[in-house]
């Protein structure tokens, strides 16, 4: 049995190409797309264009933290970001400390006074 195939055209592209704007779409506007974990996702141009005039899509959302190179470059933040040391910056019930920084200071440098008694008593009984 013969085959009445034809070979198909392979274009190679050169390393370090762009790829193309339009490569996952075809030409009525849909976007083929998947997840880390391979989900297909099909988006089709109509729906695209109607929730690219939903109001989730408005950026940068509503009381939006700041971070530095993360939701904004590292310029200043802009009206609709909040910036962690202004007053309106909430922590959560997880985040809230229950004792001062000075308790803590002081628990150290006591350690550290133990610590270095213990090394100079070690160290005088091993030497005589």
């Amino acid at each position: 049995m013969s085959s009445l195939s034809a070979p198909m055209a392979i274009r190679r592209a050169p390393p370090n190409t762009p790829i193309p704007f339009d490569y996952a779409t075809t030409p009525h506007g849909t976007i083929y797309s998947s997840t880390p974990r391979g989900t297909r996702i099909i988006y089709d141009r109509s729906t695209l264009l109607t929730l690219a005039n939903s109001p989730l899509s408005h950026t940068p959302p509503k009381d939006l933290a700041y971070i530095p190179g993360v939701t904004k470059s590292a310029s200043a933040p802009s009206a609709g970001f909040l910036h962690p040391n202004t007053s309106t910056h909430q922590k959560s019930h997880l985040s809230q400390e229950t004792h001062s920084a000075d308790e803590d200071d002081d628990e150290e440098g006591v350690e550290e006074e133990d610590v270095d008694e213990k090394l100079s008593r070690s160290s005088a009984s091993i030497g005589g």
